[in-house]
């Protein structure tokens, strides 16, 4: 079977200066980081989807008759590549989900339906899976990682660096836990054999849409990682041991001494510890 990808990248609303991406932007908190994630985002992603649903690529004869595909990636402000797909996925579900534990300890989720995205006079439909003509698409393909920093640390894994450069990585991963709420941490020099190797798909989560025409089969398509709404719940099945949410790399001239990056890495494990307890 084959298939067609559309690419498309969440942007900026304004179309003025291009500005330098800042990793770690003012950070919301509250009320404001709850509206932001459940409505701003969604309207971010949304726009690009829906500019891509009117143009109707299932109409054109190389495409007709076969799964759709699109694939997105958050642009939209500085930090935004650290948002895992949850966000998107709820947007196009539409369906928003709270957790609690029981009297047991046992992580119980219940799913919500949702109407709207509203954020001040912006208002968009929730659901894009169940938008009209939304059928056409199989799936959306959703990646945080396909940036240089991604290229660079698979360079010197394979051995490109030629010794000039070490690279450390961190940042937040899925815990094997089934009633964690909060996720796992890493820190790592990238190369290092003992923490193995990453991979290219490593990150991607394939969003298969329930009510498509032409439905993708399990692990057809090779994302690391896959999201389907089963009643009213998103679930994830992951294709790989190691999945991460978001990560950093910085880098180092290779002729760093390994103690240096020693204390570095243990700065950043307390830092994360202190962020996501474990």
């Amino acid at each position: 079977m084959e298939s067609r990808s559309r690419s498309r990248r969440s942007r900026p609303t304004s179309d003025g200066p291009i500005k330098p991406y800042d990793h770690d932007p003012t950070t919301r908190h509250g009320q404001d980081l709850q509206d932001y994630l459940r409505h701003e985002v969604a309207i971010r992603f949304g726009s690009p989807l829906f500019t891509k649903l009117k143009r109707k690529y299932w109409e054109y004869p190389h495409i007709k008759g076969k799964p759709l595909i699109f694939a997105i990636e958050s642009f939209h402000e500085s930090g935004s590549l650290i948002l895992s797909n949850s966000e998107l996925s709820r947007y196009l579900f539409g369906v928003s989900q709270r957790w609690y534990h029981d009297a047991e300890g046992k992580l119980v989720i219940v799913g919500e339906k949702l109407d709207e995205h509203r954020r001040g006079l912006k208002v968009i439909p929730s659901g894009f899976f169940r938008q009209l003509d939304a059928e056409h698409v199989s799936g959306v393909l959703f990646s945080n990682s396909g940036t240089i920093p991604k290229f660079n640390r698979m360079g010197l894994q394979a051995k490109y660096g030629a010794g000039t450069v070490r690279m450390l990585r961190w940042g937040t991963n899925y815990k094997w836990d089934p009633n964690a709420t909060t996720p796992d941490i890493f820190v790592y020099e990238v190369g290092s054999p003992a923490d193995g190797e990453e991979t290219w798909r490593e990150g991607t989560v394939l969003i298969r849409n329930p009510y498509a025409l032409h439905k993708l089969p399990e692990e057809w398509l090779g994302a690391g990682a896959e999201d389907d709404l089963v009643g009213d719940q998103s679930v994830m099945t992951f294709r790989e041991p190691f999945f991460p949410y978001m990560s950093k790399t910085e880098s180092f001239n290779g002729n760093e001494r390994s103690a240096i990056l020693q204390k570095r890495m243990n700065d950043i494990a307390r830092s994360l510890s202190k962020a996501y307890p474990q």
